[in-house]
């Protein structure tokens, strides 16, 4: 009998179902994905963490970028902590980007975009939308 087993999900018939699972064995790349797949899915929140725990062991471009857009995405700036707003406020310490990439690319443009409209004291729902066109454009 094995241990180590869990049963994420138990049904007769399901159709539509995303399931999210974490798992603590997952390397920091997987993470990530995880994480990228909870923005999709509209659920910043949980996404932000799993970025945020990603980024300790895995830095790219790519990661970045989802992580400017889990920050902002689906809240205004109101709604961010200090924590937060000092976090967007020095991104520049935080995001070594590296290379020429769309990625980086798309960091760079979003962050100016982003400054722009924060400095004329807009939300961060319309920067959060013009970023996930961008990110889909990249994945495509």
């Amino acid at each position: 009998m094995a241990t180590d087993s869990h049963i994420g999900v138990q049904a007769g018939t399901v159709h539509n179902l995303n399931v999210y699972e974490r798992d603590p064995r997952d390397s920091p790349e997987t993470t990530f994905r995880k994480g990228v797949s909870f923005l999709k899915g509209r659920m910043p929140g949980p996404a932000r963490r799993l970025i945020n725990d990603a980024m300790v062991g895995y830095t790219t471009n790519e990661v970045y970028f989802y992580w400017l857009l889990a920050m902002v995405s689906r809240r205004t700036r109101h709604e961010l902590t200090k924590d937060e707003t000092g976090q967007l406020r020095d991104r520049h310490a935080t995001m070594q980007l590296r290379g020429e990439d769309p990625w980086r690319e798309e960091c760079a443009s979003s962050t100016a975009s982003w400054s722009r409209r924060a400095r004329r004291r807009t939300t961060s729902a319309s920067w959060s939308r013009t970023s996930t066109r961008s990110a889909n454009r990249n994945a495509a």
